[in-house]
């Protein structure tokens, strides 16, 4: 899985995370997540990074952030009836994310947070929730 797009996005990712970026990191674990996907890598490796993009979406309050949503409604499809195998926590998916994203990561959610953004675990659910929602799963 070192496929060379992949590395692509991981060095935007940490570009955009020394940034402070949020948009900017979202996009980059989005696309990453296609690029793993593409790959084949584990279903929850890949996922991780696309529940990660589109949480920081939704705590920036992005416009991108229907067509994230409507991205992984469409993995919950793929799913039913089957339990999505997406962490439940901030602290889950920053470990799934791995080192160096998954703390960069946690601290921007935090950073965002604490802006008048919803917290971390909150953005999580939110998401994780809408997405169930326009999905029609449960």
């Amino acid at each position: 899985m070192t496929d060379t797009s992949i590395l692509i996005q991981q060095h935007g990712l940490a570009h955009a995370y020394a940034a402070g970026d949020a948009r900017a990191a979202a996009i980059h674990h989005l696309n990453l997540s296609r690029h793993m996907a593409a790959a084949g890598a584990e279903p929850t490796a890949w996922l991780a990074q696309q529940v990660a993009g589109t949480v920081l979406l939704f705590q920036a309050d992005s416009d991108l952030l229907p067509d994230a949503l409507g991205n992984l409604a469409m993995v919950m499809l793929h799913y039913a009836p089957r339990r999505l195998p997406a962490s439940r926590t901030l602290t889950a998916l920053s470990e799934s994310l791995g080192e160096p994203a998954g703390t960069a990561f946690q601290q921007l959610s935090a950073e965002l947070g604490s802006n008048g953004g919803a917290d971390s675990d909150e953005a999580l659910h939110a998401v994780l929730g809408l997405a169930q929602t326009m999905a029609g799963v449960s």
